[in-house]
C-alpha cells in the first residue's frame, strides 16, 4: 500500500473502474415525457400574457362588480405562482430544457 501526501492510502492492486455496460445500450431518460410536457406548458404559459390581455381588458371594462374586475389579476397570479412552483420542484427537467435551448 502506498500513502499519498494527503494521507490517502492506495492499494497496490487497485485498478481504475470501467464504465458499466448495459445489455440494451444506453438507458433512456425516464423524464423525457415530462420534459416535453413542461416544455409545452411553458410555451402555452408564455402565450397567455400576450393573448390573455384582450379578454382581461374586456372583462375588466364591462364588469359591474369588483369580483369580475379583479378576476383576471387573480387568475394571472395563480397561473404564475403555479408555473414557479412547478419550476422549483422539477430542477432536472428544466436543466435539460436549458441544455436543449442553449
Amino acid at each position: 500500500m502506498k500513502t499519498q501526501p494527503g494521507g490517502v492510502v492506495i492499494h497496490s492492486r487497485a485498478q481504475p473502474q470501467k464504465p458499466t455496460r448495459y445489455r440494451t445500450g444506453k438507458p433512456e431518460e425516464e423524464e423525457i415525457a415530462s420534459f416535453w410536457l413542461f416544455y409545452l406548458f411553458l410555451f402555452v404559459g408564455s402565450l397567455i400574457p400576450i393573448i390573455g390581455v384582450f379578454p382581461a381588458f374586456i372583462l375588466f371594462s364591462f364588469a359591474k362588480n369588483k369580483f369580475f374586475k379583479f378576476l383576471p389579476l387573480v387568475l394571472s397570479i395563480l397561473i404564475s405562482s403555479y408555473a414557479l412552483y412547478i419550476r422549483a420542484h422539477s430542477g432536472s427537467v428544466f436543466q435539460q430544457l436549458r441544455n436543449f435551448v442553449y
